[in-house]
């Protein structure tokens, strides 16, 4: 993987694309062996061994999060979007910028490791508070886990979601 960022669009009428959109989203979800949390802060291109990438048409791609948390879009500029919803394993404050921008990300009652929150600074902002869940999300989304502990994560995202849409669609 050289780094960069992809966005992916496969023509529905080939065969291969329902192959094209899961290998997609594998790739969202993979974390390389060799990736450090403190490339998300780097201002040099990110760069990982092929193996440790999902292959698409010849490239070979990782999870997006590591260079940008919270990617550009091209709605980004279109004045008809009301807006992004990011969707995090990784506990910290709602997002803003100039559109409006939501997330679903879990509440954090855990031990804080330091006494501030850390923002990467590539793309848009994004705060990450250093606690004893987010180096378990970590570690989990390393693939260190249990199916059971994959399972309670999975039933906790339900919850943020469920509870997202209660919130903030119910009471528009």
């Amino acid at each position: 993987s050289d780094g960069k960022m992809n966005l992916f669009s496969f023509d529905n009428t080939n065969a291969s694309a329902s192959d094209d959109i899961l290998r997609a989203v594998q790739a969202s979800c993979t974390i390389p062996r060799s990736f450090h949390p403190f490339d998300m802060w780097s201002r040099y291109a990110l760069s990982y061994p092929d193996e440790e990438g999902i292959e698409i048409h010849g490239e070979y791609h990782v999870d997006g999060g590591i260079a940008a948390p919270v990617p550009p879009t091209p709605l980004d500029q279109d004045v008809q979007c009301s807006g992004t919803i990011l969707v995090s394993p990784i506990s910290g404050p709602s997002i803003t910028s100039t559109t409006t921008s939501l997330s679903i990300r879990p509440k954090d009652t855990s031990v804080s490791l330091l006494p501030f929150s850390l923002t990467t600074t590539r793309c848009k902002p994004f705060q990450i508070r250093p606690s004893v869940q987010n180096l378990r999300a970590m570690v989990v989304a390393m693939g260190v886990a249990s199916p059971n502990v994959l399972r309670d994560w999975y039933d906790r995202g339900m919850e943020d979601a469920h509870e997202f849409l209660e919130t903030t669609w119910h009471s528009t």
